[in-house]
């Protein structure tokens, strides 16, 4: 048995599905894990884990980025690792180098878990493109 309001039914549910689709499209492109906004209503500075950009560094790629990690500086080696052990047994590819921005010292940085604040990119992979990426123009370097 049709019903006159079989069509309109339908019509609103295709219309719901679709205004659902373009909300989820509408998220995925608002900044994630913004810890500081900009100005101009965008983001200044993500937060990220070393995971969330070794996983997904088209995202993050010429963006400012807070994140965690084991630093390690030295000849022609700097760089950020998940963990020490990572570091001690130079598996680069699980880390990014790391260059500090002008006039930046970082006492205490060296050998430590730390908070670092600088621009990530995903076509600069340091020296002889041992890394998976780098976070250059370091601002920020506090021991965590």
């Amino acid at each position: 048995m049709a019903t006159p309001l079989k069509a309109p039914l339908v019509a609103l549910a295709l219309l719901l599905v679709a205004s659902a689709d373009v909300s989820v499209q509408a998220r995925e492109e608002e900044p994630r894990n913004c810890e500081e906004s900009s100005s101009t209503g965008g983001c200044a500075l993500f937060g990220v884990s070393i995971v969330e950009l070794l996983a997904n560094p088209a995202q993050y790629d010429e963006k400012r980025v807070r994140l965690l990690g084991y630093i390690h500086f030295e000849f022609e080696g700097n760089g950020i690792y998940l963990h020490q052990e990572d570091a001690q047994h130079h598996l680069y590819k699980n880390g990014f180098w790391v260059s500090l921005g002008k006039n930046v010292s970082a006492p205490g940085c060296q050998d430590a878990y730390v908070l670092i604040e600088g621009t990530f990119s995903m076509r600069n992979t340091g020296h002889m493109g041992l890394w998976s990426g780098a976070v250059t123009e370091i601002t920020r370097c506090i021991k965590w």
